[in-house]
This record gives structure tokens, sequence and C-alpha cells, in this order.
């Protein structure tokens, strides 16, 4: 038997993404947990928490607002 699928918050935990925020640049908007010590305004980092993936963000590119 295979073990239960994992939700995204879970997966951004066993991460180290406890900080949660909100991402908007033309056309993508994202909802984002990544390290409390990320350099948003560089590459970092993050988990997506509609879908559980590990995305590279280039933040420069993105308005943020915490969630």
């Amino acid at each position: 038997m295979s073990a239960a699928p994992r939700s995204p918050a879970q997966l951004a935990a066993e991460r180290g993404h406890d900080c949660r925020g909100d991402f908007f640049s033309a056309g993508v908007d994202l909802d984002l947990a990544h390290a409390a010590d990320a350099e948003l305004d560089g590459t970092f980092e993050a988990t997506c928490m509609d879908t559980g993936e590990v995305l590279q963000v280039n933040g420069w590119l993105f308005t943020s607002e915490p969630a």
C-alpha cells in the first residue's frame, strides 16, 4: 500500500518554507511559501501552495505581500 500524498503545506514545512506570501506579476499570481531568511528581491526557492512543487523564483519580477 502506498503512502497518502502529502499536502503542499506539509511539503513546505518539510523544506523549511515557513513564511507565506502572494506574489504578483504580469499574468502570474502565485501563492508561495518560502524560508524566513529568503532574499525576496533575489532568486529564492519556494513551495507552490497550489501544487506543492518546488520553484526557483526571481523575486525582482514580482510584487509581493504577506498571505
